[in-house]
């Protein structure tokens, strides 16, 4: 969409120059000049539309294509290109021998089936049964024999026990008869040494009387006597000290031996137990896998699709329409493509939209169709769908162009047009709408300093034909004309066609066609 740029008022005399405009002096009093052959418009309302051209090919707003996977032989055909058919009407019949003999297999193979799996189903269910049941009543024969183990271990522990328990009380006293011993001698020791000592002061005393030197010695030989004792007694206590004291020490490794068995068969215990839950969910599980196992739903769905194609084998259309392709034929396998069904009643039209257009257009504006084919007629359409994207190359890489152009989907909206599939087509896609105003050609308008004005042509009062500026408003612009409006303007006002060179008030020639 193109526009033509307005014109700028910048002086008669250089515009007319340039334009090769006869210019003619009356006077040197009065220099009026006078423009030859100036066509005019003549104001009057009208419909001024901006609009942008495409063109497309006309295309069904519907197409069904029919298909078959089934691969066998078409044995009749029903329909011919351009026979108009309804939804669910028969198009062919594909040959279903074969199809029906693997029915029958399968429904053969489901019986045998069903009858294995339900026998198995029985056997996990009893192996499942007996398991809890010997498990609930206290049979289990691991389970009996772990509990006889802890049982036994739990004896010895409470006898060892009970053993150190006695023996804590031997120690302590065999202890402390052995501290008392220890401390006996240790005084008799020191009882002795004192003796000695006085025994050995008493032989230095040359006037101690002889009784009195025997009573000491016999003191020393009675003191040396009884630590002599008091140590024999201490290596005996301490002897037997030792032995309780070994025997309370092997007591405290049974003790830990035994708590060590008692644990053990404690663990021993939770294993069986655990083993054995764990064999009742193996049985309940082996259960669930029969009855999984026994389901037959992947051959059942397998059947059901051999049914669905034994349907299938009669090719029914999907939808209304006219059958406008018929690649089925009589004999041959019946895959892929059969037949192309289209809502001839209901048209679109595919066309393309320019970079430079495509901003300026949008989903819902009218469009006004025409063809070779349909000579004059103009149709009603609606711009429908507008790509996000530019045309695509076959890798669906965007194209790189200069020419980069959008896919638009257009609909036909009247009925009867004459219009038929694959037809040529060229569309004017309105962009802005306006009826009832007043235009004129983009040359008839000029500006200076900001204001927009034509010349219309008036005659004087001496019956001149003279042009005179009307200020005016500038609208929507088309590709020829501009809308204008003001309050001057009216009905029937002759404006110049091209405002170029001329001047207010200046003569005007008029052309003759």
């Amino acid at each position: 969409m193109e526009k033509k740029a307005k014109r700028i008022w910048i002086g008669a005399a250089a515009l007319a120059a340039a334009a090769g405009i006869v210019i003619v002096t009356v006077s040197a009093f009065s220099r009026k000049t006078v423009q030859a052959s100036a066509k005019t418009d003549v104001l009057a309302p009208m419909t001024l539309q901006n609009t942008v051209s495409a063109t497309g090919i006309v295309e069904s707003s519907q197409i069904s294509n029919v298909y078959s996977t089934l691969g066998t032989l078409v044995e009749q055909i029903h329909v011919e290109v351009g026979d108009r058919v309804n939804e669910g009407d028969l198009l062919c019949v594909l040959d279903t021998e074969n199809l029906q003999f693997q029915i029958s297999q399968q429904e053969a193979a489901l019986g045998a089936a069903a009858n294995a799996s339900q026998q198995q189903i029985d056997l996990s269910q009893k192996a499942y049964d007996t398991a809890k049941e010997n498990y609930q009543n206290g049979t289990n024969s691991s389970i009996v024999q772990a509990q006889t183990a802890l049982a036994t271990a739990q004896n010895s522990l409470r006898s060892a026990e009970d053993t150190l328990k006695n023996l804590d009380d031997s120690v302590s006293d065999s202890e402390k008869d052995y501290v008392e011993a220890r401390n006996d001698w240790k005084e008799s020791k020191e009882m002795t040494a004192l003796a000695w000592e006085t025994l050995k002061n008493a032989e230095k005393n040359e006037n101690m009387p002889a009784d009195r030197y025997k009573e000491i010695e016999a003191a020393y030989q009675t003191a040396l006597q009884t630590e002599e004792a008091l140590k024999m007694q201490y290596e005996s206590y301490r002897q037997m000290y030792r032995a309780v004291d070994q025997q309370y020490t092997q007591a405290e490794t049974a003790v830990e031996n035994a708590r060590a068995n008692y644990e053990s068969a404690k663990k021993q215990l939770e294993v069986a137990e655990l083993s054995v839950d764990q064999q009742i969910d193996n049985y309940a599980d082996n259960v669930e896998t029969a009855k999984i196992s026994s389901n037959q739903e992947a051959s059942r769905i397998a059947l059901q699709q051999l049914k669905s194609q034994l349907k299938d084998a009669s090719v029914k259309a999907p939808v209304s329409g006219t059958i406008t392709a018929v690649y089925a034929k009589e004999g041959m396998p019946g895959s892929g493509l059969l037949f192309v069904i289209e809502n001839t009643d209901e048209l679109r039209i595919t066309t393309t939209i320019k970079e430079y257009d495509v901003t300026h257009t949008q989903p819902g504006m009218p469009v006004v169709i025409k063809s070779d084919a349909t000579g004059d007629s103009e149709f009603a359409g609606v711009l429908d769908v507008i790509a996000p994207t530019a045309l695509k190359a076959a890798d669906g890489s965007t194209i790189s162009s200069t020419n980069v152009e959008f896919q638009a989907k257009v609909n036909v909206t009247e009925k009867d047009t004459g219009l038929r599939v694959g037809m040529n087509t060229r569309l004017q896609i309105i962009l802005e709408e306006k009826q009832g105003v007043y235009g004129v050609p983009y040359d008839a308008v000029s500006e200076r300093d900001g204001q927009s004005f034509i010349f219309v042509v008036e005659t004087n009062e001496k019956g001149e034909q003279i042009a005179r500026e009307v200020p005016v408003e500038t609208g929507i612009e088309t590709d020829f004309y501009i809308e204008i409006s003001g309050g001057e303007l009216a009905d029937g006002m002759e404006v110049l066609s091209n405002a170029e060179g001329v001047q207010a008030g200046a003569r005007v020639g008029m052309a003759r066609d």
